[in-house]
């Protein structure tokens, strides 16, 4: 038995063609016996099953019908056709706070939130300090909830909402909830109840949070299923259609001060990255790679520095860009991803040629053949401008015994329960 099932789920609206504009129109229309109305297939045939504690998140463009299945989902409609059927307490972060009264006081809310989920209320009262707890609202739990700022609001609803102990939580676009520190907060306690078992089921724009968060990722493209695997995977088939996509809508651009675009790493040597020309709004035109000493390199010891430096051409004024930097083994697996936004650095207007350059202190990456993703999106990720797979190669040396990823500084030390002296072993 799986936590959630699906099976041929299609959802159709109709849409008025156009509204009476005048006094005369409305009268007409109502003696009509139908206006002319446009088919909307929302969901064509979906078909999924989510297995128990399991992590998926649904991704896909604005209209492919990530929200409407979420809905559907949650009890909040019914399909047109097909089934759904999901097995033990769900949780809905949708659309927050929508049930809450504001003539209620907080504590109110609450306790009323807990009952609609269907725990009785003494569950609820067990569970009244963690949830104000969560929301950091101590201060104001008893005050009418019209009084509460909408940042307020909206955390007392998910602390409700995150901590009623859900066997099944749907998540759609809430983890902006309050500041950054509050949003890795409530990020972390999503990450608590996966490890703890938890089935959920998460949309969100922000890639990086879909594949730290989800084992599997669902693509919806016009309400069909178009992939359904493991999530690196999935994201990569996603993020590479957007910019085949945003390739084939437009002509590519013309530089006239620049002419040819430089090829994105090339004075990288023994290096041949998959080049792809960009979106007219922004162009990669160089990654480089260099040492603390500003020395362009390759290769690296492990535990050494890192600057990785890439450079970009926006003709026109563009608001609020995001830039990444992927580091990959040779077989795929993301090492790390820096985004700038992420990390608190918003470029709120570039135009024209610009470079960016990111520094680690300490790379300590096990000895092994790595490459450099580099990419530009529209803000919220709606837009890829332009992605460079393997816009870079890096070779890292020395000896790094054990197996994994990084290489953690360490150190052993034996005991008692040994026949040996005490001892201590270091290692990095």
């Amino acid at each position: 038995m799986y936590a959630i099932e699906v099976q041929d789920v299609w959802k159709r609206y109709w849409l008025q063609d156009e509204r009476p504009r005048t006094l005369k129109e409305t009268v007409v229309s109502r003696f009509r016996q139908r206006r002319a109305r446009k088919e909307l297939l929302a969901l064509q045939g979906v078909t999924l099953h989510i297995g128990w504690g399991r992590t998926v998140g649904i991704i896909g463009n604005n209209g492919a019908g990530k929200s409407t299945l979420l809905r559907l989902l949650s009890g909040l409609g019914r399909p047109t056709r097909g089934t759904i059927r999901h097995n033990g307490r769900m949780s809905t972060l949708l659309e927050l706070g929508a049930g809450f009264n504001s003539e209620l006081t907080g504590r109110a809310n609450v306790l009323i939130g807990g009952l609609v989920s269907g725990l009785r209320r003494r569950e609820v009262e067990a569970r009244f300090a963690e949830i104000v707890d969560f929301a950091e609202l101590w201060d104001f739990i008893d005050a009418p909830m019209r009084t509460y700022s909408s940042g307020m609001y909206v955390r007392l609803a998910f602390a409700t909402a995150i901590n009623l102990d859900p066997d099944i939580v749907i998540v759609d676009e809430v983890l902006a909830v309050g500041d950054l520190r509050y949003q890795r907060k409530c990020f972390n306690r999503l990450l608590d109840l996966k490890r703890s078992g938890k089935t959920i089921v998460v949309v969100s724009h922000d890639m990086g949070q879909i594949e730290t968060l989800c084992d599997e990722v669902i693509w919806l493209d016009r309400g069909r299923v178009r992939a359904h695997g493991p999530a690196p995977d999935v994201i990569a088939q996603y993020k590479s259609r957007l910019f085949a996509a945003k390739q084939d809508a437009a002509p590519l651009p013309t530089y006239e001060s620049a002419g040819t675009v430089p090829a994105v790493a090339d004075t990288i040597s023994n290096h041949s990255p998959t080049q792809a020309p960009g979106n007219a709004a922004c162009r990669l035109t160089g990654v480089w790679l260099y040492s603390e000493d500003g020395m362009e390199i390759d290769s690296l010891e492990s535990g050494e520095a890192l600057q990785v430096e890439f450079s970009y051409r926006a003709p026109n004024p563009l608001g609020r860009p995001l830039f990444s930097v992927g580091i990959f083994q040779e077989d795929g697996t993301k090492c790390y991803e820096a985004v700038t936004e992420a990390d608190g650095l918003y470029l709120d207007l570039v135009q024209g040629e610009g470079s960016l350059r990111l520094m680690f202190s300490e790379l300590a990456l096990m000895s092994g053949y790595y490459y450099i993703d580099v990419g530009v999106y529209a803000p919220n990720w709606e837009q890829t401008y332009d992605y460079r797979h393997k816009a870079a190669n890096l070779v890292v040396h020395g000896a790094t015994p054990g197996s994994g990823i990084f290489l953690a500084p360490h150190a052993w030390r034996i005991g008692t329960g040994s026949t040996q002296e005490p001892n201590e072993s270091h290692r990095g």
